[in-house]
């Protein structure tokens, strides 16, 4: 069995070890195995089980549910998920695209706009940062 140690672990997924470490404190993802001195050790499967819960994460699924339901969802499951949330994303970004080329076409004919005319735009801002 091929086994990584925290350091490790946490480049192959872009994780800090301290997140690593806090996952096994809540009992999220415990490690395989743990030495006296508290050296930890995740195995492939841990690697997959890190995977799905940076995917669940992204969805903004807060840990304690990540707990609960961590066994009960399949990878295909998650990525279904991850793209219906992307694709929310993406068509949000679409109808601000729209708007914008729209007051862009207004002031081109009309010349200034105002800000009433404006805000709309502010506030259907979509909220492109990861979680």
């Amino acid at each position: 069995m091929i086994c990584f140690s925290t350091g490790q672990a946490a480049k192959k997924l872009g994780l800090t070890v301290r997140t690593l470490r806090s996952y096994d404190q809540i009992g999220l993802l415990l490690p395989s195995s743990k030495a006296e001195k508290g050296k930890r050790s995740y195995s492939e499967t841990d690697l997959i089980t890190l995977e799905k819960i940076t995917l669940l994460k992204n969805l903004a699924v807060p840990l304690k549910d990540i707990k609960l339901i961590l066994h009960q969802v399949s990878i295909d499951e998650l990525l279904a998920i991850h793209q219906n949330k992307l694709q929310q994303k993406a068509l949000e970004i679409q109808q601000t695209l729209e708007h914008t080329h729209t007051l862009r076409n207004s002031i081109k004919i009309e010349g200034e706009l105002n800000w009433e005319q404006l805000l709309p735009l502010v506030h259907n801002q979509p909220n492109t940062q990861s979680s």
